[in-house]
């Protein structure tokens, strides 16, 4: 049986006088806020995922990502020091979480599949309980919520907003100017380019497990297409 609790809404505005801006901020204050098990529903992966490095950068905490396909690995750890391949299963990882003393945030990237399952969501209701005096911060990355009705008062769930009008506007710069040195031509004015950006801020679904209709492309990818990368 899977619940609906109440999703929070992440931030998509612009922080002033030097204060990290969006979602970033949200982390941040979670982690500091102790909260032991964050779920962000979001198809922006990559974009997420750059945003807890930089989360984890600020609170000075290493950044561990898991996917079942590469298993557990460091942020910034270049030399695979950090990587352990062994680590593909999801109680595995969640065993590890619960073992490690060390500060830390463990993003787990589409682990939504596995949430239900009667010994993960045992795991989860145990680390739920044990990470709030840890430091410690386990923060699930899916595009759909998958939350079974015994973890509901567990978890936080935050909705994670589409990048801002000034995010997207960067990107375009960013895509334009690689299409330039590959030798491309771009072709957009102002008034294209906030289309283009309007556009690719309209919300394509809700991300929730039931009803609506699939979540489309992330906005990043729709303005690739649209500017012909």
């Amino acid at each position: 049986m899977s619940a609906r609790p109440a999703i929070i809404a992440g931030n998509a505005g612009n922080a002033g006088d030097g204060a990290p801006a969006g979602i970033r901020a949200d982390l941040e204050a979670y982690v500091r806020a102790r909260v032991p098990i964050l779920y962000l529903v979001t198809w922006e992966e990559e974009r997420v995922l750059r945003e807890l490095e930089a989360a984890a950068a600020a609170l000075k905490k290493p950044l561990h990502t898991w996917t079942e396909t590469q298993g557990l690995r460091t942020a910034g750890d270049a030399d695979g020091h950090g990587e352990d391949r062994r680590l593909k299963e999801p109680a595995a990882v969640l065993g590890r979480v619960l073992r490690d003393e060390r500060p830390g945030l463990y993003a787990l990237v589409d682990f939504h599949p596995y949430v239900d399952q009667p010994l993960v969501r045992r795991q989860l209701r145990d680390l739920a309980h044990t990470l709030v005096t840890s430091g410690k911060t386990l923060v699930i990355v899916a595009p759909r919520l998958v939350l079974p009705y015994e973890l509901q008062k567990e978890v936080t769930v935050v909705e994670v907003p589409l990048p801002s009008h000034v995010e997207l506007d960067g990107h375009l710069d960013a895509i334009a100017g690689h299409l330039r040195a590959s030798g491309g031509e771009v072709l957009l004015d102002r008034r294209e380019r906030d289309e283009l950006i309007r556009s690719a801020q309209m919300p394509r679904g809700d991300g929730q497990e039931e009803g609506g209709e699939e979540p489309g492309p992330p906005a990043r990818d729709l303005a690739r297409e649209e500017i012909g990368e």
